[in-house]
């Protein structure tokens, strides 16, 4: 019975983590969304505060006018939202586990040393402009990378090159997490 509660258990702090590393991701995409569609406002009061842009926005039936301080006023409202509440509730529902963690170390430990055997096999600048025979670490690298950059490109557009590391880096974490899962994750029956 005991071993039931903690499948139980196991399996509701999984959830836990799942859901509340979407609501960091979705928080993070959020601002980087608003973060790129700011306008330096018109308003000469706005400029005197210290905005430096602005965006009017409609949900719901609601308008809504976010501005971004270049640095912080010169007093902060008593009711200030930070957002840290979804990156610290995902990391600590991660590490209360010790599987996702090792996973997450040997992930970590790949990517470096995937990265270390491509900067080695491109330092040389005339080494990197011939093409090299066969399938190798460099080959699969620019393939993997002008892949991402094909899809990225095809559903973000042309401002898409910003992003290219970032879903490289996701892409490959979550392949080497899929992976590598059957080493750490173990099924109690």
């Amino acid at each position: 019975m005991e071993a039931y509660i903690f499948d139980w258990l196991n399996l509701l702090l999984r959830w836990l983590h799942v859901i509340t590393a979407i609501a960091w991701i979705g928080s993070s995409f959020y601002f980087v969304w608003l973060d790129n569609s700011l306008t330096r406002p018109d308003d000469p009061d706005l400029l005197e505060k210290g905005v430096g842009g602005e965006l009017w926005a409609v949900h719901g039936g609601g308008f809504y006018n976010p501005q971004k301080y270049l640095l912080a006023p010169k007093t902060l409202p008593q009711n200030l939202h930070w957002f840290f509440w979804e990156s610290y509730s995902t990391w600590l529902s991660g590490f209360a586990e010790f599987e996702p963690v090792a996973t997450g170390v040997v992930v970590v430990l790949l990517l470096v040393a995937f990265a270390m055997i491509v900067r080695s096999r491109i330092g040389d600048p005339h080494h990197a402009l011939e093409p090299e025979d066969g399938l190798t670490v460099r080959n699969v690298a620019e393939i993997f990378v002008e892949g991402i950059s094909s899809m990225a490109e095809s559903v973000i557009g042309h401002h898409s090159q910003t992003y290219v590391p970032l879903l490289g880096s996701v892409s490959v974490s979550v392949t080497l997490v899929a992976g590598s899962g059957p080493l750490f994750f173990t099924v109690s029956v």
